[in-house]
């Protein structure tokens, strides 16, 4: 909760938590989710799962990041909602692509437009289970 608050590593964009298998992370990052939702600090979360077939590939992470911050910032929608329209083919494309494109340019453009002036942008996202999903190169990709 400190890094996530910017009371330590500040420079640092992304917190690494690792351990041997069962050695409780998975709790910490849900534990550490529901404190961040309770104080407006979680933006999105996906759990990779290797025995559910919906969640032990990269396939859907961008999607539901996506989602989760329609959820949170409700005027995210309406961008992200034209992004897909403008291109139904979108989820097809690299995980760069659609992360780019689903989650990094609407944020970018209500920033630009000042939709953040009374609140500020939740700080968090949190991706639980990565070793987890199949694809090992797209692991690489992702972090």
């Amino acid at each position: 909760m400190d890094w996530v608050t910017g009371k330590i590593d500040t420079e640092a964009f992304m917190l690494w938590l690792y351990r041997p298998t069962s050695a409780g992370k998975s709790a910490i990052a849900r534990t550490v989710a529901q404190l961040c939702e309770t104080q407006n600090l979680l933006l999105a979360s996906f759990l990779f799962f290797h025995t559910d077939s919906r969640c032990n590939t990269m396939k859907p992470l961008v999607a539901n990041l996506a989602y989760r911050i329609t959820c949170v910032i409700p005027a995210a929608w309406a961008l992200i909602e034209a992004a897909v329209e403008a291109d139904p083919l979108l989820f097809s494309y690299s995980l760069e692509d659609q992360f780019v494109r689903l989650v990094f340019e609407p944020l970018q453009l209500l920033s630009e437009q000042g939709s953040f002036s009374q609140f500020a942008l939740p700080p968090l996202i949190i991706i639980d289970g990565l070793d987890e999903c199949t694809d090992e190169g797209a692991q690489a990709t992702l972090i």
